[in-house]
């Protein structure tokens, strides 16, 4: 983290930027991130992964594995953040990103669907933030 930071700092001088470790596919990973960072901007949802296992060997966990980093951290980071802003009556810039490595025929997840339902979910909530 501090490296990265310094490189940012070096990049942007003006810019403010803190960096957190935290596991956010974890509900207790989200909340040490929430402790530490109170609003954002511009949220990049990207943290995700992908195992390359046919349909038939994945097993109940690794589906409950890949839905939690894959569609519960975005979830989780959206919605405190959304929320957040709706608060100061700003909009969230919301990017959720989608991996380009791997196939996603042979893995029991679609990284790219997972995030596009959140984003989906939130506009079509009248009155929330897009």
């Amino acid at each position: 983290i501090d490296g990265a930071l310094a490189k940012l700092r070096k990049a942007f001088p003006d810019a403010d930027a803190m960096g957190v470790a935290a596991d956010c596919a974890t509900a207790a990973g989200a909340e040490a991130v929430f402790r530490k960072v109170d609003k954002v901007d511009i949220l990049v949802n990207n943290l995700g992964i992908y195992e390359p296992k046919p349909f038939f060997d994945a097993t109940d966990q690794d589906w409950r594995t890949m839905f939690e980093v894959n569609v519960m951290s975005g979830v989780r980071l959206t919605r405190h953040f959304a929320l957040n802003h709706r608060r100061r009556e700003i909009p969230l810039a919301h990017w959720p990103l989608q991996g380009s490595r791997g196939s996603e025929s042979c893995s029991p997840h679609s990284q790219g669907n997972d995030r596009a339902a959140v984003t989906r979910s939130l506009q079509a909530q009248p009155g929330r933030p897009a």
